[in-house]
């Protein structure tokens, strides 16, 4: 689609997948949202079913009303998690290089309390 309208294309970008993160590194029953959120204390989701989106469909204000406030608890649940698998989500972008600030930063979540905790070796150095 980029290309039929004559656009160049995307500019690199990462993907955070926090799906994949929890799959790969824990072993929860569940890898849903609400699950993984209630386990780690983060909050939960506000229960709905489908005689909402039948509202909405509608046009029921109640119903939009409601679909709001799931959609930005939604939101907020999902920044919450974020937050908390940081240091576990690999291949995440490094946040030193978006560091606009002269003090060095966590490459994983940004932070600016280190620990030295011994050295880490690449093939091209230490």
């Amino acid at each position: 689609e980029f290309i039929q309208k004559g656009l160049t294309p995307p500019s690199p970008y990462k993907q955070v997948d926090l799906v994949e993160t929890v799959k790969r590194q824990f072993r929860f029953p569940s890898n849903k949202l609400d699950y993984v959120s209630r386990e780690l204390k983060l909050g939960s989701k506000i229960k709905t079913d489908f005689n909402l989106w039948l509202g909405c469909m509608r046009g029921d204000m109640p119903s939009w009303n409601l679909m709001v406030c799931y959609n930005i608890q939604d939101v907020a649940l999902l920044e919450k998690l974020y937050i908390k698998l940081l240091p576990w989500i690999k291949g995440h972008a490094n946040h030193s290089l978006l560091n606009e600030t002269d003090k060095p930063v966590c490459p994983r979540c940004g932070g600016t309390h280190h620990h030295k905790r011994g050295f880490s070796y690449t093939n091209a150095s230490k």
